[in-house]
C-alpha cells in the first residue's frame, strides 16, 4: 500500500508542519486518495474550514500549547477516546490508522491541551459515525443477503416473515397473537437454515387453529387437520 508523509499536505498559509485540524483532514483525504479510496467514504467530501494561518513560534498549533489556553494538559481519557475515533475511522486500513495515531503521539510529545483534545474529538466524532454506519449497513447486508423476501423463518418457537423497508434494508417480523409485528433487531437472530419447513408451518396450524402464511382461521375439515390450506400448502 503507498504510503505518504504525514505532513504531505498543507492548506495555503500554513506551514509544512502545520497539525490544524483543516491540514490533518487535507493529509488524510491526500492518503485515501494516493490508495485508491474515496475520501467521502469518510466524511472528507467536502474539505474542513481552514482555521487562520498559525505562526511558527510557540504558543500556536496543535503540536505546541497556546498561551492562552486553560485547563491544562489533555486527559488520558481525551487521548484514549481520539484514539478510538481514530481506530474507528480507519477501520482495516492499518496503514492510516498508524499513520494517525502516529500523528497524536506527536502531538503528545509536543504538548496537546485540554481544548485542542476537544477539537480533534469533536472533528473526528461525526467521521466515526458515518465510518461504522457504513460498515453496519455492509454487515446487515451480508447477513441478509440469503434470507428471501416474504418467506418465513422459525427459530426455536417464534416464526418470522422477511420484508424490506423503503431504503432497501430488510428486516423481519414476528408473528405474535396471530398477526406479524415488527420487532426490532429480529433480523440478526435469523439465518438461511431457519427457513420454515412445511412440516412446522403444519404444526403450528395444527396447534392454533390458524395458518401461518395467510393468518386466516382454518375452516375446512382436511385444512384444520392438515394444520394448513391447500393453497398455502402448495408454497412448498
Amino acid at each position: 500500500m503507498t504510503t505518504i508523509s504525514i505532513t504531505a499536505v498543507s492548506l495555503p498559509g500554513h506551514t509544512a508542519d502545520c497539525t490544524c485540524t483543516g491540514c490533518c483532514t487535507a493529509d488524510m483525504a491526500a492518503h485515501l486518495t494516493a490508495n485508491g479510496v474515496s475520501p467521502a467514504r469518510y466524511g472528507l467530501h467536502k474539505p474542513a474550514p481552514a482555521p487562520a494561518p498559525r505562526s511558527t513560534g510557540s504558543g500556536t498549533g496543535y503540536g505546541r500549547k497556546r498561551r492562552t489556553t486553560t485547563g491544562g494538559d489533555a486527559t488520558p481519557a481525551q487521548i484514549e477516546l481520539l484514539r478510538s475515533l481514530i481506530t474507528q475511522i480507519c477501520g482495516t486500513d492499518k496503514a492510516l490508522m498508524a499513520q494517525q495515531l502516529r500523528l497524536v503521539e506527536e502531538h503528545l510529545v509536543k504538548g496537546m491541551t485540554k481544548e485542542q483534545a476537544t477539537e480533534l474529538i469533536e472533528f473526528h466524532i461525526p467521521m466515526a459515525r458515518r465510518a461504522n454506519a457504513t460498515r453496519n449497513s455492509a454487515a446487515h447486508a451480508a447477513h441478509t443477503a440469503e434470507l428471501e423476501l416474504g418467506a418465513l423463518y422459525q427459530v426455536g418457537q417464534d416464526i418470522y416473515r422477511i420484508h424490506r423497508n423503503g431504503r432497501g434494508f430488510k428486516f423481519a417480523k414476528q408473528l405474535i397473537d396471530g398477526e406479524f409485528e415488527y420487532v426490532k433487531g429480529a433480523i440478526s437472530l435469523i439465518t438461511p437454515a431457519h427457513r420454515m419447513t412445511k412440516e412446522q408451518a403444519q404444526a403450528y396450524g395444527r396447534a392454533t387453529g390458524q395458518c401461518c402464511v395467510c393468518n386466516r382461521t382454518l375452516t375446512n375439515p382436511e385444512s384444520i387437520e392438515e394444520g394448513i390450506g391447500p393453497v398455502c400448502g402448495g408454497r412448498w
